[in-house]
């Protein structure tokens, strides 16, 4: 067998695509009516919250659900995001 197989090189189709800017990632990808996440998380590891105020996201333009520990549901995880 006089084949080298450990250590060869190998040709990947993707390359080029990839190292042009021409790849398509699922980050990339829109489909209609699509919404997107964004979850804010205290600065301070230990910190008691005493209020939570989801007032002023909710009037930004676009928002169409703001969310606030205190009436989410008991089933999500630390990150605040449903199992």
């Amino acid at each position: 067998m006089s084949e080298r197989l450990l250590g060869a090189r190998v040709r990947r189709r993707e390359d080029a695509r990839l190292v042009t800017g021409r790849g398509r990632y699922v980050a990339d990808i829109e489909l209609p009516g699509m919404l997107h996440v964004a979850v804010h998380r205290s600065p301070h590891a230990h910190a008691r919250l005493v209020r939570i105020d989801a007032g002023e996201a909710r009037r930004r333009p676009g928002v169409v659900h703001a969310e606030q520990q205190q009436r989410a549901d008991r089933s999500l995880t630390a990150f605040g995001i449903g199992r």
